[in-house]
């Protein structure tokens, strides 16, 4: 059996490997690289005050690495080293020792999308990484783009029912086109467009829809057979949503009241339409129609305590997280999700993830929960681990 390294020191890293242990994803050169690398990372996320020394050299994931032909020298050292120089020019990195959490912290805080492809754009494994997704983020990246914290966004986003029937600006439709683009491959969904064509809701009303001036909306489209296809269209969707609520945009879930047939999809035999979200200029209050629809399909909204269990006093930003959870949408406002923090984990589950519309609110309401708890990143699935970034 290979030995890896154990616990009764500092681990060492190289000053890229902070980056790298944050995107791993069980993926390496060789079963004796995954091996140590799987060790070293679970050990630095699963201890949240882990010291780590900074070394200008090889270091313990190097130490499994077969490219590696002994100490400060592997078969790609020039490109290597230019990494290294790289993060330590960009963030400061010196050699010495560190807190694992507070370093990956402050290098989160200066990151952007442009920083890091120009750091890590000769590694191979950039592309087939987590790396992007967990050191900058979507939702931080998109921030950036927007300039417009989605925190915000949760406050002051209302369910909108009445549109004005203006056009969307050009530059705002097509910000939205790229994000909705970036979330279908992240999410291996469809997340399609329809603008200026409201057929599928004009002349249409159930006691939940009642919506007017529809020109515009966005079908989100899934393969039939992947089992977390739903939790997903919540989790993007909102965080699609909640881009254009910082646009100025109104919008709203829709699940059953439009017709199907006459969206201008075209679809695979394994491929759904599963729901749509409306989108477009609104008043700056709501109507009196939209009112009363709020009024009679929303229950009273549960307390955060009424949504958890803990085993233990919850920290600050847990709280932050359930108070994001709070304002989250579900179907009829039935708020199914809950959440857990047992023995320092937290997870997350609803009681029947193949109810299409259940796992829609599941995914929404993980997205609040990471954007109130500051970043992190979920496993998929019911009972699903939260690691906060």
């Amino acid at each position: 059996m290979t030995k890896t390294m154990t616990n009764t020191r500092n681990i060492k890293l190289r000053p890229h490997h902070l980056l790298c242990t944050q995107g791993y994803s069980s993926k390496g050169y060789s079963p004796d690289f995954v091996s140590n690398m799987t060790a070293v990372t679970s050990r630095l996320r699963g201890d949240g005050d882990i010291s780590i020394d900074i070394v200008f050299s090889t270091d313990d994931i190097c130490a499994k690495c077969p490219k590696m032909l002994g100490t400060d020298l592997c078969e790609d050292n020039e490109k290597v080293k230019s990494i290294d120089r790289k993060v330590i020019e960009r963030f400061g990195i010196e050699e010495k020792a560190y807190n694992y959490r507070d370093i990956t912290r402050e290098i989160k805080a200066k990151m952007t999308a442009t920083i890091m492809d120009d750091i890590c754009k000769d590694c191979s494994w950039y592309p087939v990484s987590d790396c992007k997704r967990n050191v900058v983020g979507h939702i931080r990246e998109a921030e950036m783009r927007n300039g417009t914290p989605l925190e915000d966004a949760i406050i002051t986003r209302r369910s909108r029912r009445k549109y004005l029937g203006t056009p969307i600006e050009p530059s705002v439709s097509e910000k939205l086109r790229e994000l909705a683009a970036e979330y279908s491959r992240a999410a291996n969904l469809r997340i399609e467009f329809v603008l200026n064509n409201g057929k599928a809701f004009n002349g249409f009303t159930k006691s939940y829809g009642m919506f007017s001036g529809v020109n515009d909306y966005i079908g989100l489209i899934s393969d039939k057979n992947d089992p977390h296809n739903n939790e997903r269209i919540g989790y993007y969707g909102e965080l699609l949503m909640l881009h254009a609520t910082a646009m100025g945009l109104g919008t709203c879930w829709v699940g059953g009241t439009y017709r199907r047939t006459l969206c201008p999809f075209q679809m695979t035999d394994s491929e759904s339409l599963v729901c749509s979200i409306t989108i477009g200029n609104v008043a700056e209050s709501l109507s009196f129609k939209e009112r009363f629809v709020s009024r009679i399909t929303h229950r009273k909204t549960k307390t955060a305590e009424e949504m958890f269990e803990a085993d233990a006093p919850v920290p600050e930003w847990f709280i932050s997280a359930m108070a994001a959870v709070q304002k989250a949408p579900s179907a009829v406002n039935r708020q199914p999700v809950m959440f857990s923090y047992k023995n320092g984990v937290v997870r997350a589950s609803v009681k029947d993830i193949a109810d299409p519309m259940l796992a829609i609110d599941f995914g929404i309401a993980k997205l609040h929960f990471e954007i109130g708890a500051g970043g992190g990143k979920w496993s998929w699935g019911n009972n699903g681990e939260f690691i906060r970034g």
